[in-house]
């Protein structure tokens, strides 16, 4: 199936949870199937492996012939993905397992429930800023937290030096982005200075 066609499929049943999805690219979203082989190569860290690790989804390139594979579309299949060796199984089933057997491989294909932990927070410094500078409120932050970052976004250069003394680790210049965003423009369009 091709990729821009995976939603629309799966909205008006082509593509059902007993699918496994061959694809022609790597989907953008992980659809609720039972395995997906893609013929556009992915690492292992991309959104959709990931994903896919996580529904328990097994996710997979092959090198194996796209026409081979294309032969097995309506047929009973097992797709076995061994995540250490790198090994992509697709294997015809057509008519060959007992009820017993499609059982006990539908109940081994069952996503896991996802476990999520929440994180601690980290807390959240919320003050009222009227009739406060920038300085005025990096020096409260520098007071009630010595070692944090804070980079501050302030209009003009004047206003620098005074932000630094108060504490910022960083100050980034609305003044100066406005003249490097200007000299990009001017660039691009092979205006001469």
């Amino acid at each position: 199936m091709e990729g821009h066609e995976l939603q629309a499929a799966y909205g008006d049943g082509r593509l059902t949870p007993d699918h496994i999805l061959l694809t022609d690219q790597v989907p953008s979203e992980v659809p609720r199937v039972a395995g997906i082989i893609t013929l556009a190569p992915s690492t292992p860290n991309s959104h959709v492996a990931i994903l896919s690790q996580t529904f328990g989804v097994p996710f997979a390139y092959t090198l194996r012939d796209p026409q081979e594979l294309k032969a097995l579309a309506g047929k009973e299949v097992i797709l076995r993905v061994r995540m250490a060796s790198c090994a992509v199984e697709v294997i015809d089933v057509e008519g060959a397992l007992s009820a017993e057997a499609r059982a006990a491989l539908t109940e081994l294909a069952r996503p896991g429930q996802v476990q999520i932990q929440a994180k601690a927070q980290k807390g959240a410094i919320s003050l009222s800023t009227d009739d406060l500078t920038a300085a005025d409120i990096v020096a409260t932050i520098r007071r009630l937290n010595s070692t944090c970052r804070i980079i501050v976004r302030c209009r003009f250069k004047a206003n620098v030096r005074n932000i630094k003394r108060s504490g910022a680790s960083v100050v980034l210049i609305e003044e100066m982005e406005a003249s490097q965003a200007m000299g990009r423009l001017l660039e691009k369009y092979s205006f001469e200075a």
